[in-house]
C-alpha cells in the first residue's frame, strides 16, 4: 500500500508518537470550544485525546480534505466564515491555500513541539 510509505504519524518509529503528538496538538488549544480543521494522518488520534480521554467534547473536529473531493469544501469555509464572525475559535494544522487566501493564519506556541497548528482569523 502507498500510503503506509508516507512519512507521518503512523506508521511509528515510537510507539508513543500518535500519544505525544496527539496529546501536544490539544494542549494548543485554549478554549473549550474550538473547531479544528485537521489533516487525516493525526484526525483520529487527536479526536480520542480530545473527546474520550480528556472530555474536551466542545471541540468540533473536521477534516480537512476530505475523499475524494481532496479540497476545503463550500461548506466547510461557509462554517469557518460563520463561527470566526461569531467570535469562535478556529484552528487548523496546514496552512491550506483556500484558508491563506482568506484568513489570517498565525503559528500557536506552547509548550511542546510535537505538532504544528495554527489560529485562522479574519483578515482586517
Amino acid at each position: 500500500s502507498g500510503f503506509v510509505r508516507e512519512d507521518y504519524v503512523f506508521p511509528v518509529r515510537q510507539l508513543d508518537e500518535p500519544r505525544q503528538r496527539a496529546e501536544c496538538a490539544v494542549s494548543l488549544v485554549e478554549e473549550a470550544e474550538a473547531l479544528l480543521l485537521l489533516e487525516w494522518r493525526a484526525l483520529y488520534s487527536i479526536y480520542y485525546v480530545a473527546h474520550v480521554e480528556q472530555g474536551r467534547t466542545g471541540l468540533v473536529i473536521y477534516e480537512a480534505l476530505p475523499y475524494p473531493t481532496r479540497e476545503l469544501t463550500r461548506t466547510v469555509l461557509e462554517d469557518i466564515d460563520a463561527r470566526l464572525q461569531a467570535g469562535e475559535a478556529v484552528y487548523t494544522d496546514n496552512m491550506h491555500p483556500a484558508l491563506n487566501r482568506r484568513y489570517r493564519l498565525e503559528r500557536v506556541n506552547g509548550e511542546c513541539n510535537d505538532y504544528t497548528l495554527f489560529r485562522v482569523s479574519l483578515r482586517g
